[in-house]
């Protein structure tokens, strides 16, 4: 969920829908296709925002849905050749430049999250971190079960009062704010300023590829503190807990050579489709 990343129990939401012949569909954005396939466990459908993890470089308006129903890819199509909405060429190219380094970013970015969230979690002027990599989030399992690979690189916090978030906001050097989130670099976004239903004092988090150590510093000053003064070595134990945090890798068992069929639809517009012979997640979203 965004932003207070909570993860439902997907297995138990397909095995819920089997009876009734309801479709689950899944908005794996957060995720990305590094941290969870999805389709693996029984969904119909999943939906990513090319825009965020997949694109990384803030640079593409891109969705993406995959299924391994061959009528649904059918369908998909023929609304495609219907109204159009195919993806021009620049972002295509975009596009394929950004999945030769998706792995890499967005593990590192994950890695990243767990280093951040734990300084949260430690912090006097943060009241709630709001990242499953923490045993004290409520997603906290599952995040376990489904996300082998990692956590995902964004998470929200909540500041001890209105007057430490524009403080923050005012004062922090390295994250950029704005409305985006899975790009190569780090970004807040306060959501209270155009969504009264959220606390006051939360602020969205996207991690970037920056060192967590400059970023951990970075927030150190922007809430007045000096609790944290990182050395050399520290940067190591860090990583050592990013991956304490991380869940044995899925078995082979897991796998599928199911055929996938991939639609993939710029915002705003029709779905084009793309037929593929390997497991693949993805779709549009609403992340930001």
């Amino acid at each position: 969920s965004n932003p207070t990343c909570e993860i439902p129990d997907i297995e138990a939401w397909v095995e819920r829908a089997r009876p009734v012949g309801a479709y689950v569909i899944v908005d794996a954005t957060f995720a990305s296709p590094v941290l969870m396939k999805a389709l693996d466990l029984g969904v119909h459908m999943v939906m990513h925002s090319c825009t965020k993890f997949i694109g990384g470089h803030s640079d593409i308006l891109c969705g993406m849905l995959s299924t391994r129903s061959i009528q649904v890819a059918s369908q998909l199509r023929g609304e495609r050749s219907l109204v159009g909405g195919i993806p021009g060429s620049l972002e295509c190219f975009l596009l394929l430049r950004s999945l030769r380094t998706m792995h890499l970013r967005v593990m590192r970015q994950s890695q990243s999250a767990v280093v951040l969230a734990s300084f949260f979690s430690r912090h006097p002027h943060v009241t709630v971190v709001h990242h499953p990599s923490l045993p004290s989030h409520p997603s906290y399992e599952l995040c376990r079960r489904y996300m082998r690979q990692g956590p995902p690189g964004v998470m929200s916090i909540e500041l001890a009062s209105p007057g430490l978030v524009t403080q923050a906001l005012s004062k922090l050097e390295l994250f950029v704010q704005a409305t985006s989130l899975g790009g190569v670099e780090s970004l807040v976004d306060w959501r209270y300023r155009y969504d009264s239903s959220m606390p006051e004092t939360l602020i969205r988090i996207s991690v970037g590829l920056e060192d967590p150590v400059d970023l951990i510093k970075d927030w150190d000053q922007a809430l007045g503190t000096q609790l944290y003064t990182v050395g050399d070595g520290d940067y190591n134990k860090m990583m050592e807990a990013s991956h304490e945090n991380r869940p044995a890798s899925p078995s082979s068992s897991s796998s599928s050579s199911l055929p996938t069929s991939t639609i993939i639809k710029p915002i705003s517009a029709p779905l084009t489709v793309i037929t593929t012979s390997s497991s693949s997640s993805s779709s549009s979203s609403s992340s930001s």
